[in-house]
């Protein structure tokens, strides 16, 4: 289970998009991290499907021409809740009829019908996660937002993993969390910090990254 989290207009959308299109062909995510072919869904909650169709085509035109469509299932849902039984069926239904080995969905706000912030909302998307890693040995990648520092707070480290929104068990229940920072706004410069790589042998140290607003594109600088 990895989360990826960042301010509005950091790319974290376009970071899980660039993930989505990279694992079927085993490509390299950002031309660093090695992935293995497999089947993917990516499930995105927060856009009109013409709006997010558009999105995808600007982005698949600058792929070397290349789409994975038979492996790669691109779906919108607005409605879409994973912390109640009848969106976790929905899940299932796509699983069983998909069988993807990783599921990217964009994004937690906008998935759970109770409080993100909430530990007993929370616990009833993780559990119910679990339960279909489980059953389909899938993986689940979800893009996030930071909490918002509140009035008289002092500012924490931007690099502090509990700077992630919501209950501190999505902190606890992640294998992996990636944290996306702004460096230069106007250069469109990102610094993406695993703060959690629970399953990893060695330390995975951050790196930069610059985005083309043209083709859409991520890429190490």
């Amino acid at each position: 289970t990895m989360f990826i989290y960042g301010k509005e207009e950091t790319w974290t959308s376009w970071l899980g998009i660039e993930l989505g299109f990279c694992i079927p062909q085993g490509h390299k995510w950002l031309g660093v991290y090695q992935t293995r072919p497999c089947r993917v869904m990516l499930i995105q909650t927060e856009q009109a499907e013409h709006i997010y169709q558009k999105r995808i085509i600007k982005f698949a035109r600058n792929v070397n021409g290349t789409f994975p469509s038979a492996e790669l299932l691109l779906a919108t849902d607005l409605s879409l809740k994973l912390d109640n039984a009848f969106g976790l069926g929905l899940m299932e239904q796509a699983l069983i009829e998909w069988r993807p080995a990783v599921v990217i969905l964009d994004n937690l706000y906008h998935l759970m019908s109770g409080a993100v912030a909430d530990e007993v909302d929370a616990k009833r998307f993780t559990d119910g996660l679990d339960r279909l890693k489980q059953k389909y040995s899938v993986a689940f990648v979800i893009i996030h937002h930071p909490r918002k520092i509140q009035q008289g707070e002092t500012a924490t480290d931007p690099e502090d993993i509990e700077n992630m929104f919501g209950a501190s068990s999505f902190r606890w229940w992640a294998d992996t969390v990636m944290r996306v920072t702004e460096v230069n706004r106007e250069q469109d410069i990102y610094r993406l910090t695993f703060q959690k790589t629970k399953n990893a042998e060695n330390r995975v140290p951050p790196i930069r990254v610059k985005a083309n607003r043209a083709t859409v594109r991520v890429q190490v600088c």
